[in-house]
């Protein structure tokens, strides 16, 4: 019986990979850019240009583009509300940083708090608050930047919500891996002090995370029980929209400059990875996976790409 399950389990992930893309197509954006990511109602593909400048979102069905941001650091980890509507980020002045908000529909700005050369990245949870570290305290604010309550103990400037929301996961300064439990108030340590991760995402569909660890190699990580288990060596790395796969880019160089960039993706479960064959001979590096859209992603000369799916 157990056997039969993880058959039809495997079964259905590979029915989810047999996707056959269209040749990408080059999108007219102004400028250059480095990153790109799909919002969650898949109606916007948000875009960052070089060291985080500004962000960018490109309307998929409208072929507009709204300016949300032109500053230096905001395209670095901003958040979507989960239901698209809203950004949050940080962005940078001149020896201080700032923390926004932005509504997509009203194109209003909001600042939440005042400017500080202590902020981190702020991330929603899932009832649309705002979780930030704020001058060492992490805070939870409401949209209009009201301050509901602190939260002890950890000082991280990047802290994920799980999909539950039962937990925080967070990086300590020794680069380990923590949960905190919202319920319990207890510290969980994910992962072995030995072991320095990076740059956590949350799982849309399941209380896990995806991080890289120092070296190059990508991990996904149950919260709940502390199991890691390695996926593959690359960067650029996210969950699908169903939390099955993990999509990423491997890349080699020379030293000096990147030479190759292809994507790949793996399930959550470890299987073989799986190469994705785009019909693009440049250099790939990140990429965002779209149900309805297909694969977007930039190319090393700043160029942004989308190759639809051709049984759609």
């Amino acid at each position: 019986m157990v056997f039969c399950i993880l058959l039809i389990m495997l079964a259905s992930f590979t029915t989810t990979l047999n996707l056959r893309f269209q040749k990408p197509q080059r999108l007219e954006l102004p400028g250059d850019y480095i990153r790109c990511k799909f919002s969650p109602d898949e109606q916007f593909l948000m875009v960052t240009a070089p060291k985080h400048k500004g962000i960018y979102l490109y309307d998929l069905e409208g072929d507009s583009i709204i300016r949300v941001s032109s500053e230096y650091g905001a395209g670095y980890r901003p958040d979507f509300s989960e239901d698209g509507t809203k950004i949050a980020y940080k962005a940078t002045s001149p020896n201080l940083y700032r923390l926004f908000l932005y509504d997509i529909p009203t194109g209003r700005k909001t600042e939440l708090r005042p400017a500080s050369n202590l902020i981190g990245q702020p991330v929603f949870t899932h009832d649309g608050y705002i979780l930030v570290n704020y001058e060492g305290q992490l805070q939870k604010l409401t949209q209009q930047g009201k301050l509901v309550e602190t939260i002890d103990h950890i000082s991280s400037n990047i802290v994920v919500v799980t999909h539950s929301g039962k937990y925080l996961v967070y990086t300590s300064l020794s680069d380990r891996l923590w949960a905190y439990d919202l319920e319990t108030e207890k510290k969980i340590a994910l992962t072995p002090d030995s072991m320095r991760f990076f740059s956590p995402l949350s799982s849309p569909t399941e209380d896990k995370i995806v991080a890289n660890r120092l070296g190059g190699n990508i991990y996904v990580i149950d919260v709940p029980s502390g199991k890691l288990r390695k996926i593959d060596r690359g960067d650029y790395y996210y969950f699908s929209p169903d939390g099955d796969w993990i999509f990423y880019t491997q890349t080699e160089d020379n030293g000096e400059y990147i030479t190759k960039g292809e994507l790949y993706c793996k399930s959550v479960l470890g299987d073989k990875a799986r190469h994705l064959d785009l019909d693009f001979d440049g250099i790939i590096l990140s990429s965002s996976y779209s149900e309805k859209w297909g694969i977007a992603f930039v190319d090393n000369k700043g160029a942004v790409y989308l190759a639809s799916y051709r049984n759609k």
